[in-house]
């Protein structure tokens, strides 16, 4: 395995967790973890994270190492003003090689909903960005209507999507528009459980082809794992995973 994959990261939040957590909800709370990894693809590392916690604000640090010596760290920084409708969080990533992503957002309640900004650079070095306005429903669904660019490329993508919630999650539909003006449909689902999230995403461009991705997240015996199956728009299927298992 040459490099790490930046999303195993999402796993760890979902093993460490709980019994460190100490302390009142005005107080300062504190939680360290380490562990090791292995996916379906020969990959293994261990991985050490700590998350500190106040009212209104987060913080939380992470580092990942392969067999061979890798690695990648993350920062992440999250506050939110209850009062005010505000909040805004802090990402970024540092591979062994150096590269550097960094993505900054702030959120502004609205009377009908809330307006998202974004922005930062990716691993290669390119600016992009993201804006979002969320508008809620009578029905209960929320309206999404969100532009991402890439200064660089100078791409653009426009997205509409419409999220109404179910029994044990929410589905969502909705269509896209290219900077280049090609479009299509999306659909989706999120369905949560007591071992697990399920999440499918589908995508049909104008011309009928459509493309699918299925990410599971299951618990079993104090390990997490996740589990990704994707379809291309040729057809052809594709399935890793990765298992995480904290350190006693």
């Amino acid at each position: 395995m040459k490099t790490l994959n930046p999303k195993v990261l999402t796993l760890a939040g979902l093993l460490l967790a709980g019994p460190f957590m100490t302390a009142t909800a005005a107080e300062a709370r504190e939680h360290q973890g380490s562990g090791s990894w292995q996916n379906s693809r020969g990959g293994s590392g261990t991985y050490q994270r700590s998350t500190s916690r106040e009212n209104g604000s987060m913080h939380r640090e992470s580092t990942w190492q392969n067999a061979n010596g890798r690695s990648i760290s993350s920062a992440l920084n999250r506050q939110h003003d209850r009062e005010a409708g505000t909040w805004s969080s802090e990402r970024s990533a540092t591979r062994g090689n150096g590269n550097i992503s960094n993505w900054n957002k702030t959120g502004q309640k609205a009377e009908t909903g809330a307006v998202v900004h974004g922005e930062g650079s990716n691993l290669r070095g390119q600016a992009v960005s993201m804006d979002r306005a969320i508008t809620h429903r009578d029905d209960g669904s929320r309206s999404v209507v969100s532009t991402y660019g890439n200064e660089a490329t100078g791409k653009h993508l426009t997205t509409d999507t419409k999220l109404t919630p179910t029994e044990n999650g929410m589905t969502r539909v909705g269509t896209y528009t290219t900077g280049s003006g090609k479009t299509g449909t999306t659909s989706g689902s999120v369905a949560y459980g007591m071992d697990g999230t399920v999440r499918s995403n589908s995508m049909t461009t104008g011309s009928g082809q459509t493309a699918n991705r299925t990410v599971e997240v299951s618990h079993a015996d104090g390990s997490a794992s996740r589990s990704v199956t994707t379809t291309g728009f040729d057809g052809e299927t594709r399935s890793r995973s990765t298992t995480l298992t904290p350190q006693p």
